[in-house]
């Protein structure tokens, strides 16, 4: 559901009886499918260690510009935060998402 609140969209889906059963269901299934997409990525080895030394190899690297580097790096440590929404198509399935991992893992693959 596009622009919905976590609560918005688990009271959308799941028919909860008040707007705090609504924050709790969308807060949980959003941490749980969170950690299953975590699983998925540590599986093909895009494990944070990974990432955080690839992303300071390329920001010693670079002697220039590095802004888009130091902002993905302040995401991570959460020094940025972004209002968290999400979208709906009519299932809570995350099938899609794994085929979009299995395509970065292919390129990854590639490039290592």
């Amino acid at each position: 559901m596009k622009g919905y609140t976590l609560t918005q969209a688990a009271d959308e889906v799941y028919d909860c009886k008040d707007r705090k059963s609504a924050s709790v269901t969308g807060s949980v299934t959003y941490r749980a499918v969170e950690n299953l997409i975590g699983e998925k990525y540590d599986k093909y080895g895009l494990t944070e260690e990974f990432l955080v030394n690839c992303l300071m190899e390329d920001i010693e690297s670079k002697k220039g510009n590095r802004k888009a580097e130091l902002d993905l790096a302040t995401k991570l440590r959460g020094m940025q935060t972004e209002k968290k929404t999400v979208e709906h198509r009519g299932n809570m399935g995350i099938e899609s998402l794994f085929g979009e991992i299995d395509d970065a893992k292919r390129i990854t693959d590639k490039t290592l």
